[in-house]
């Protein structure tokens, strides 16, 4: 089964349930955009934001360890655009979300302020410019990680994998000139 056909499906009723239950949070939920997760924005009374992500059921454990271990050592070298993870209230860094179907790992995540680059009408010089800093300060910050489950054979969005993705794909670009 692929990842996609795994993906969870919860309604923002139970998300915001989840969030009380599990962070002691009273919320709203919105839905927000995934590939093949499952991610809420909730929002508390006072202003305050959180990202709520559910994991694909296919997810393997270790790589969302691995992720909040990036999001750690980020924090740890002052890396501000970066989410922070909000332990549940019994100190665990995940819950077990539970639907009719299945159980899917799920984790709190503060929320950033900002724009989508993709939403960003004018992508000029120095918008351009500032997201190459920002890059080359998490390079940096990451030199030297490593985590045997980011070493994921063919996921298709691990860059090394471009070429064959294109080449797989290339023909569900029905127009060659945009080919």
């Amino acid at each position: 089964m692929s990842m996609i056909t795994q993906s969870p499906n919860l309604s923002c009723d139970q998300a915001c349930r989840i969030a009380h239950d599990e962070y002691g949070l009273i919320v709203t939920a919105e839905v927000l955009p995934s590939e093949r997760d499952q991610n809420f924005k909730l929002c508390t009374e006072d202003g305050r934001a959180f990202v709520l992500k559910i994991a694909n059921g296919e997810e393997d454990r270790s790589f969302l360890e691995a992720q909040n271990q990036v999001m750690a050592r980020l924090q740890e070298r002052h890396i501000t655009y970066c989410p922070k993870l909000i332990q549940t209230r019994s100190g665990a860094d995940f819950f077990d979300a539970n639907t009719n179907e299945s159980t899917y790992a799920g984790r709190l995540l503060t929320w950033l302020p900002g724009e989508v680059l993709a939403s960003c009408k004018w992508q000029g010089p120095e918008l351009l410019h500032h997201l190459g800093v920002c890059v080359g300060e998490v390079d940096g910050a990451l030199k030297g990680f490593d985590h045997a489950a980011f070493n994921r054979g063919d996921f298709p969005w691990d860059l090394r994998n471009a070429s064959a993705v294109i080449d797989r794909y290339m023909d569900q670009v029905e127009d060659s000139q945009l080919r």
